[in-house]
């Protein structure tokens, strides 16, 4: 733990040992007033400064240093760690070799084993400080000011800059290499131990098992390294692009340019809604405003202008644009200044560390188990031959063959394997991975906060009812008077031809009614003939149309319900007599829009009067009739409610945020069946709140209205600080930084912003949440094979330890010799869970996916599902070894141990892996590989195997039936097991409860 000081105070020496006195390790950067009580003391090298003659180290270049510095305290650390374990090797091997007779062949093992060991930690530092490199060109901070220059020198300086640009280093189109990934395979935490099991054979007498080691762990490494390569390559196919172009010009010619081909120097124009594709200084705005929270985490947009700004804070230079960053309102013209992994979001990016969570965690906890546990069963297996008197070399070849054996390789790149696999099969339902870590999250989501329009409602105004005289009649059956005045609205509507589309929603919701009533509405609509037409607009707040028919003439009227009741001196009863509406009256009328209003319903008032001449103004719009009422609103989605119960039921809240009014999302919320006990909370009420009340209150409260793009941000933070997983959905550029604050952000709709899908982990191409309900279910699904899958690995590697264990200390050796073992990891490990971990899962109970979750996938039946695999493999394999020692004798005994335990582990691999074809061809090869080798001579020499003969084969098929059935069946009856031992103990607990209440 460093702390970083530049104090220059008279009292250094005091504040710094203060520090020290605190248990804090201080490292100074200054001159020698500083240096001297620092434990680092890093002196900066200055014309003006005298020599640092206390410091540890001399710099000209600080920010270079202190990145070198940081970075490779971790490098320091892990080479430490790694020195270490092989000093311990190398003393383990030096005690090995001790045990046999001392002469000068084995002295001289013993000093080649300790160079070895010294070349080894010493090579190994040299590879890890490779690793610790100067600052990266993503971090070079670029000294020119362009927010304080003058738009002309701007553009000059560019000019030169172009050419001086350096070139970031390219992976070309088909990215890292095939050795880069076996490199980085290599790299993985089981590969030391590998390694050293290959030196400590090699050492004491066995190199062919030295080598064959070797070549498995180098095919293993391969087969990760092809598997590395090819994710690498689906995730550039599924990674979420824009096709996006904007114009630029260059040089002063036009282009038209993807954002990533933009260079310094390219002027760039925009308008509110676009994406800023760079860095850019403003040289001309038109009221111009941006959004920049996802950079500078400011809540509100900020001004912008060409004008020079002083400002070192990135959040107050006004003349400057940012990658990432979303233009609300006017126009800019601006040049770039720093493109690609350059700009200032890039930089950001770049230093933001990436966590392991979920699968990947539990993966790393479990592989951190899996290397002491591989390493007891080689020592114990080793002391048992040794206790036996059996020689030196045999013994330490079987341990350490035994302990390479254990070693689950498979095991880390399962979790990246898995999550590519989902995302796949995600795209193919209509669901795009940006981020394929997003569909474990999804797995492990607990609140998703949803936006109403468009994702929960049908994000369309719909007519809904018709109100008669106080009675209110559904759309799908209207009676002759509510016909009446849905044909009164459709006059008092814009004219159309056919489907043609309105420009105002309310207008094209009636207008689809009218079309659903065509064969009476339509018809009486188109006997009469417009004459006159007063619009609706912001300030007439009503739309007036008077139309004739014969000799008739009437004026039809919709509109805000207060202004036109106002205009109203009668009204139509239901006998429909028309009667002069008094104060009392009116009020009513008033009354009931009011709590139509608040089920969320939009509510226009229909009135009509018959009119005398062709005249019409706002002044013949009064002595009105009123009819009734038509109440609009965007329909609940039909399977919303389906959704939100489904999602409830898999342990994840719904919270609806929405600009809208807190009662139209109260109703909404209501028919949606979103709890409501604790009301609706409003962005007012959000900003009144500390983050500690907003957290408890966003807890407990499902309904959000009157919410502001910041609050949406302050909302998905103050749910995550109350330990949920949370995951936002949105699709315009205002939702951008909840999108991207989430655990796993989702952009709604082909037609979402750019922004939105920048910072989004998952585009859902179909604007449902059907669609997200899917994905979720994919996520539990993906836990689901995970857990199949690591559970065949660890389990079956328990299963191969117990075996040999069992077998090994009733014969005081492990039965199976190296090569049979290394065989056995061979067949046995990487392919056969990768089958499993890669299957498309079945789904025929949807309902009970969708209850399982990561505790229930990765917690305690993971280590129950490991335990029973473990001993079914353990059992099968020794009860099998034990019959043919008895009838066949030793050698045959080891054949078909091997066979069995192989075997076993295949058998349940296609049970696990659910009959899929892959899991079938998988096992199928494997155990024609095993049995070729078995039965071939030339084969079964080199693995020191027997033809297990009729009586051998017989027992492995019996054992591997058995196998099959107990994979199929255990699962059930210890799910079973554990549900009679729990009535059982809350039965006992009754009991004891009612005699001591006796």
């Amino acid at each position: 733990k460093v702390s970083t000081l530049a104090v220059k105070e008279a009292g250094a020496g005091k504040r710094i040992r203060e520090y020290q006195g605190r248990g804090e390790t201080v490292l100074a950067l200054g001159d020698s007033r500083l240096l001297r009580y620092a434990d680092i003391g890093v002196g900066l090298l200055a014309p003006s400064s005298s020599w640092p003659a206390d410091a540890h180290m001399i710099t000209r270049d600080p920010l270079d240093t202190f990145w070198r510095l940081l970075s490779g305290v971790e490098q320091a650390r892990l080479m430490a760690n790694q020195s270490v374990q092989m000093a311990k090797i190398d003393a383990f091997t030096g005690l090995m070799l001790s045990l046999e007779p001392m002469n000068r062949q084995v002295m001289g093992r013993i000093r080649l084993a300790a160079d070895l060991a010294s070349f080894t930690a010493l090579a190994n530092g040299c590879r890890l400080a490779r690793y610790n490199t100067g600052l990266p060109a993503e971090l070079l901070d670029d000294p020119t000011p362009w927010h304080a220059m003058d738009p002309d020198l701007v553009i000059q300086r560019l000019k030169h800059k172009r050419e001086r640009q350096p070139a970031l280093p390219s992976q070309g189109e088909g990215g890292p290499s095939l050795l880069k990934f076996w490199l980085d395979e290599m790299r993985n935490p089981f590969t030391p131990a590998l390694m050293a099991g290959t030196g400590l054979a090699a050492l004491t007498g066995a190199p062919g098992d030295g080598v064959l080691i070797s070549a498995v762990v180098g095919i293993n490494g391969l087969v990760g390294g092809l598997q590395r390569r090819k994710t690498d390559r689906q995730l550039r196919s599924l990674g979420m692009r824009s096709d996006t172009t904007l114009p630029v010009d260059r040089d002063g010619e036009p282009h038209t340019l993807a954002p990533e081909e933009l260079q310094p120097g390219d002027e760039i124009h925009l308008s509110a809604g676009d994406l800023v594709p760079a860095d850019a200084r403003i040289l001309s705005a038109a009221t111009l405003e941006v959004d920049e929270s996802s950079l500078t985490g400011e809540s509100l947009p900020v001004s912008k202008s060409p004008e020079p700004c002083q400002s070192a804070n990135l959040a107050e230079r006004h003349s400057m644009l940012y990658e990432g960053t979303t233009l609300v309102e006017g126009q800019a013209h601006a040049v770039v200044v720093a493109a690609k992994a350059l700009s200032e979001s890039s930089r950001a990016d770049y230093m933001t560390p990436s966590r392991a969570s979920g699968v990947e965690a539990r993966l790393d906890r479990l592989t951190r188990m899996t290397l002491p546990l591989a390493a007891f069963s080689g020592l114990t297996l080793l002391l048992s031959g040794l206790s036996r008197q059996r020689p030196v070399q045999e013994v330490i070849s079987s341990g350490v063959s035994l302990a390479v054996a254990a070693v689950p390789e498979g095991l880390p790149i399962l979790a990246t394997l898995s999550q590519l696999a989902a995302a796949g099969r995600l795209s193919e339902q209509g669901a795009l991975a940006r981020n394929p870590r997003a569909v474990e999250a999804l797995g492990r989501m607990t609140v998703l906060c949803a936006d109403k329009t468009g994702t929960l409602t049908e994000g369309r105004l719909a007519l809904r009812y018709v109100t008669v005289a106080g009675e209110q009649q559904r759309v799908e059956a209207l009676d002759e008077r509510a016909g009446e005045i849905l044909l009164i609205s459709a006059l008092a509507s814009p004219e159309t031809q056919g489907e043609e589309t309105l420009a105002h929603a309310t207008d094209q919701a009636l207008n689809e009614a009218v079309r659903q009533h065509e064969s009476d509405i339509t018809r009486a609509a188109s006997s009469w003939t417009r004459e006159k037409e007063m619009p609706f607009s912001t300030r007439r707040v009503y739309h007036a149309t008077l139309v004739q028919q014969g000799k008739r003439r009437r004026i039809c009227i919709k509109g805000a319900p207060d202004e036109v009741l106002e205009r109203c001196n009668r009204w139509q009863q239901e006998d429909g007599t028309v009667t002069r509406m008094d104060a009392a009256q009116r009020d009513d009328f008033k009354a009931r829009f009011h709590d139509m209003a608040q089920q969320g319903l939009r509510i226009l008032a229909v009135a009509e009067r018959p009119a005398r001449s062709l005249k019409l103004d706002d002044e013949k719009v009064a002595r009105l009739i009123f009819r009734g009422f038509v109440a609009l609103a965007d329909p609940v989605r039909a399977a919303s409610k389906e959704s939100v119960d489904r999602l409830r039921s898999a342990g994840i809240q719904t919270k609806m945020i929405t600009g809208d009014h807190p009662e139209t999302a109260a109703a909404i919320g209501r028919d949606l069946g979103l709890d409501d006990e604790a009301g609706v909370l409003t962005g007012d009420q959000i900003d009144g709140m500390s983050n500690d009340e907003l957290a408890e209150s966003a807890r407990v409260t499902a309904i959000f209205a009157r919410v502001t793009p910041a609050q949406k941000a302050r909302l998905v933070q103050a749910l995550q600080d109350a330990g949920e997983v949370v995951g936002m959905t949105g699709d315009g550029a205002n939702d951008a930084a909840a999108i991207r604050l989430a655990d796993v952000g989702i952009a709604l709709g082909r037609e979402s912003s750019e922004a939105a899908q920048q910072a989004a982990d998952l585009l859902v191409v179909d604007p449902r949440i059907e669609t997200i309900v899917n994905a979720v279910q994919e996520g539990r699904a993906l836990w689901n094979s995970i857990r199949d899958a690591v559970s065949l690995l660890v389990g079956g590697n328990m299963g191969e330890i117990g075996f040999n264990l069992l077998a090994g200390i009733f014969e005081g050796g492990s039965p199976l010799n190296p090569r049979q073992l290394l065989l056995m990891n061979l067949l046995t490990d990487t392919f056969p869970a990768l089958a499993v971990a890669l299957r498309k899962p079945k789904r025929p109970d949807a309902q009970s996916l969708m209850a399982q979750g990561p505790e229930s996938a990765l917690g305690e039946s993971l280590t129950r599902e490991i335990q029973w695999r473990a001993g079914l493999t353990t059992s099968m394999a020794t009860g099998s070894w034990a019959l043919s020692r008895l009838i066949q004798g030793p050698e045959r005994a080891a054949t078909v141990g091997m066979l069995t335990v192989i075997g076993g582990q295949l058998a349940q691999t296609i049970v696990a892996g659910e009959a899929s074809r892959d899991a079938v061809v998988t096992s199928a090869a494997s155990m024609a590989a095993l049995a070729l080798v078995v039965q071939t001579p030339g084969l079964a020499r080199m693995f020191g195997c027997s033809r297990p003969g009729l009586v051998g084969w017989s027992l492995v098929c019996g054992s591997l039936t058995l196998s099959y059935i107990g994979s199929r069946y255990l699962p059930f009856v210890e799910k079973t097991s554990r549900q009679w031992e729990q009535e059982l103990i809350e039965r006992v607990g009754r009991w004891i409860t009612e005699d001591d209440h006796q």
